[in-house]
């Protein structure tokens, strides 16, 4: 008798269980927990470039104080999960109150570990609050520039990142790194481009921070700048 793959057994379990959501990503990369993948949460960071997308669909991203920070509301925090791969610490379950997600971009020019792209200091905070976005009883995720980086911004083209998903809009923000080297491609024939924000724009590191005796750190690499996080039960 021939040998069951761990994906056959798996979708058996799955099937004998009647759980939905045991599957991978949709990517072909291994789910971020047996039963939910971290597309299927209601905020997601994706890349690629990063992008961050919420499935609020009443509100969206609302704008704080500027065209730099903004704010949406999450039905829970009951859950966490990531595709990347786990560098230090323990991936916690839950993101409670006060938790965060820093993701780092890349610099266009630098080797760092392994001869990867080395990790630049501009990229994007995800803050989870205990209340709405407008200060009432509920859960709301913040989205600001990390480290309060002058090169840390978002792009405006926001309809242009929204996806229809189940019948509903998605809407998105995308990183925008405005470090010179990361402006272009600007190549001309036969010679090396001058910038490229496709690298410096795709995750690197996170850094995912829990409080409380419970929390703790954990750091995470994602591979060749594609991976996956989610915040929320679906």
């Amino acid at each position: 008798m021939k040998r069951w793959t761990t994906t056959v057994a798996l979708a058996l379990l799955c099937a004998v269980l009647g759980v939905s959501g045991c599957k991978d990503d949709g990517g072909g990369k291994k789910p971020a927990t047996m039963f939910q993948a971290a597309t299927d949460s209601p905020v997601v960071v994706r890349g690629g470039a990063m992008t961050i997308r919420t499935k609020e669909t009443t509100y969206g991203w609302i704008m704080g104080a500027d065209v730099d920070h903004y704010c949406t509301n999450i039905s829970n925090l009951s859950w966490f999960g990531t595709d990347a791969d786990l560098q230090t610490g323990t991936q916690p379950s839950t993101f409670p109150a006060g938790s965060t997600v820093q993701m780092q971009g890349r610099q266009f020019l630098g080797v760092g570990v392994g001869g990867s792209a080395k990790d630049s200091q501009n990229g994007i905070l995800l803050t989870a609050q205990s209340v709405t976005c407008t200060g009432t009883a509920g859960f709301s995720i913040l989205l600001a520039p990390m480290n309060g980086s002058s090169y840390s911004h978002f792009y405006q083209d926001e309809a242009a990142l929204n996806e229809e998903g189940n019948g509903k809009v998605v809407r998105g923000k995308r990183f925008m790194d405005t470090t010179a080297t990361c402006l272009g491609p600007s190549p001309t024939y036969n010679s090396a481009p001058t910038g490229d924000e496709d690298t410096c724009e795709r995750g690197s590191t996170i850094t995912v921070i829990v409080p409380g005796a419970a929390g703790g750190t954990s750091t995470y690499r994602c591979k060749n700048g594609e991976c996956a996080v989610g915040i929320g039960a679906k």
